[in-house]
């Protein structure tokens, strides 16, 4: 049975995972019509994996090979632009889809015409495949979706879990932007999120792998500082004014008060500990694991406290 859904898939070195990859959207209950795996220049076996998968499953593996490295944006919007389905599942190559994904995120958005992107829950799985923690989302009902735009807060989707109808890329024009980098899903959503209603769909269907090569682990405190000039435009946009350019933000963010800045650092360097004490659980390291989440209590106590519990709760 047809799904009129294809994934996209951007890898650039991930020779490691990408074969699991693949094989969890294969895998699925109901086929998606195309995986449309995108290699970004790499230099590894990555390509050579891509082609044999190309060869072994011809009607449904669809490879894209870019002559330069573009970075994960452009590499994705090149998926995209191959996608002929009404709709588009996003999925990094390491991680992985659940058998059911699917059947279930298409049923959610073919049940809620008014949504054009959601995102399903994530376990969170070490680097060599084990479960440790899960992830959740906040936006599930459009009594919540309101109140998020009418307070100007950013709506995060876990990307390797995202499907979005096809027509907001290819009719609309909103796509990936590489200028913000590491925080470019989280631009993407909040401007789709601008013209239409985003959901999250409480079913764990994606698996996020975490480990030493993340980027989230290895370029935190500059993800963060993308992700502020994300949630900058986005306010600006939403007040009628114009976005500031990356060299623009920089030389405004430069610009604050000293105490702002310190103010700044003391919570980023909280959230950097708590994720790195969430790395070192998944790894079996109990002394980093202690040590971070200790220095993320004593720097950011509101921040690191409610999550312990929440986790604790699950």
């Amino acid at each position: 049975m047809k799904s009129n859904a294809s994934f996209v898939i951007p890898v650039y070195n991930g020779e490691k995972y990408l074969p699991e990859a693949i094989r969890s959207c294969l895998a699925q209950s109901t086929m998606p019509d195309a995986i449309i795996v995108v290699d970004d220049a790499s230099t590894d076996r990555s390509s050579e994996i891509i082609k044999d998968y190309a060869r072994r499953y011809p009607d449904v593996i669809v490879p894209v090979f870019r002559e330069a490295n573009g970075g994960r944006s452009i590499a994705r919007n090149s998926g995209i632009a191959k996608v002929a389905t009404k709709y588009c599942l996003f999925l990094d190559a390491d991680d992985l889809a659940e058998p059911n994904r699917v059947e279930r995120q298409v049923s959610f958005m073919e049940h809620n015409p008014d949504v054009f992107a959601s995102s399903s829950f994530v376990v969170y799985i070490d680097s060599k495949g084990r479960p440790f923690s899960r992830g959740k989302l906040d936006v599930l009902t459009r009594e919540q979706y309101n109140a998020h735009m009418a307070k100007d807060e950013v709506i995060g989707f876990f990307t390797s879990a995202t499907i979005v109808r096809t027509s907001v890329f290819l009719e609309e024009r909103v796509l990936f932007r590489e200028v913000f980098r590491q925080a470019q899903d989280m631009d993407l959503w909040t401007r789709i999120s601008e013209r239409h209603v985003i959901l999250a769909q409480p079913e764990y269907l994606a698996q996020y792998r975490i480990h030493g090569d993340s980027v989230t682990m290895r370029k935190y405190r500059r993800s963060r500082l993308y992700y502020e000039y994300a949630r900058d435009c986005m306010r600006r946009r939403r007040h009628g004014n114009p976005e500031r350019t990356w060299e623009e933000f920089r030389a405004f963010w430069s610009r604050r008060p000293l105490h702002e800045r310190i103010e700044g650092w003391r919570k980023t360097t909280a959230k950097k500990c708590f994720h790195n004490a969430g790395f070192a659980f998944a790894e079996r390291r109990p002394f980093s694991f202690v040590t971070n989440l200790v220095s993320a209590v004593v720097l950011q106590p509101t921040y690191a406290v409610p999550r312990m519990v929440a986790k604790f709760r699950r």
